[in-house]
């Protein structure tokens, strides 16, 4: 357990392991410098003593982090598309609905026209051919 220790007399045994390296419940004991051996549990990760060992496991925890991100990214990709397939089938009746729309309109816009189209051109050539001549307010009859 964590805080258990003991101290043993044997310098022969300074900074090497005592007990199971399996990391059963019990965890292992680990001897310190100062010849302490304190169970530690299995739950820690254990520093390998070799610097080619340490490089090796970082090399592999990056391959492992490595493969992890891709498999998210994977997953992330295989959402988008479905969601982006459901909604572009909305997206595309919305634009057939509004087509459709568009075209009634401008039908009755051209019917209507068509229906005022003689009125409308006797009522400008009227306005055009209607004269009423005046002078201007501000304008002053000039005395020679």
């Amino acid at each position: 357990m964590i805080g258990d220790s003991t101290i043993t007399g044997n310098p022969d045994t300074v900074g090497s392991r005592e007990g199971s390296s399996q990391g059963g419940a019990k965890g292992s004991a680990v001897k310190s410098s100062l010849n302490l051996v304190v169970n530690v549990p299995s739950l820690y990760l254990e520093f390998p003593s070799h610097p080619t060992d340490r490089v090796q496991k970082l090399k592999d925890a990056r391959s492992e982090a490595a493969k992890e991100i891709e498999a998210y990214k994977t997953q992330k990709q295989k959402d988008y598309e479905s969601y982006e397939a459901e909604h572009k089938s909305q997206t595309s009746t919305n634009q057939h609905s509004i087509d459709e729309s568009t075209e009634t309109q401008l039908a009755d816009i051209k019917k209507a026209v068509e229906q005022h189209r003689s009125n409308v051109i006797d009522k400008i050539v009227e306005r055009v051919t209607q004269t009423q001549p005046a002078m201007h307010k501000n304008l002053k009859k000039i005395e020679s």
